[in-house]
């Protein structure tokens, strides 16, 4: 039976938010062990809540030398072109940047592929589900109208953050095809839906439950083709 390791954000820990409890929960083990029945593979999940590349890597520095995989899906970015939107809020007339910028974010998916590669690890990079701009807007402002306004004005356009977001994802799927990468393109998936906002959580960013069965139904293909 073939390893796949997993690194990435919350996004492939499977986290959804609950519209009942307007609180997070995990779902992603049950696609896990359907994806692993189904193409007789062993998944180890090292993805954590808000984690950004830079995390990622240590993370896949630090575990292959003791975990040794076939292959390992790589997918970050989400976190990486976030906002400290606190900040923004408050100072919403200054310069801000985002968590990780873009030219350090491609330095460092790029060497967590060397780092890979060196041990014989197929790398599989995964593009971002799309986020839901204005979704994400409420959901950042905390239900603060003078926070959601100064956030606003900051923005200048609310589909900013749609198009931020997007840039991380496009360099995840040039690089894929700069280094000879396995690509998992989920966000393709995506946004061939008719409707992809009913696939993405209130909080504008988190897939639902039917947008996780998109998102594992695309990496399971890859990966078993990586696998195979």
């Amino acid at each position: 039976m073939k390893k796949l390791n997993i690194y990435g954000d919350s996004i492939l820990g499977g986290v959804i938010l609950n519209k009942a409890t307007n609180r997070y929960q995990r779902i992603g083990q049950s696609f896990i062990d359907e994806e692993e029945k189904k193409y007789n593979i062993e998944i180890e999940n090292y993805s954590k809540f808000g984690c950004t590349i830079d995390k990622g890597y240590k993370c896949v520095e630090d575990t292959l030398e003791r975990d040794l995989p076939a292959a390992a899906v790589i997918e970050y970015g989400g976190n990486d072109s976030d906002f400290h939107w606190t900040e923004i809020a408050l100072t919403p007339t200054e310069e801000h940047s985002p968590k990780t910028p873009l030219d350090a974010f491609c330095a460092y998916m790029k060497k967590i592929i060397g780092k890979l590669r060196e041990k014989n690890v197929t790398p599989i990079l995964m593009t971002l589900p799309p986020i839901d701009s204005e979704k994400y807007l409420e959901w950042v402002s905390k239900s603060d109208e003078s926070r959601r306004e100064n956030i606003k004005k900051w923005l200048g356009d609310v589909n900013v953050i749609y198009r931020f977001h997007k840039m991380y994802s496009d360099a995840v799927a040039r690089i894929a095809e700069e280094t000879g990468c396995v690509l998992a393109d989920v966000r393709a998936r995506f946004m061939n839906s008719s409707d992809y906002s009913s696939l993405i959580c209130e909080d504008g960013i988190h897939p639902t439950a039917e947008g996780y069965r998109i998102v594992w139904d695309v990496l399971g293909s890859a990966s078993a083709g990586a696998l195979a």
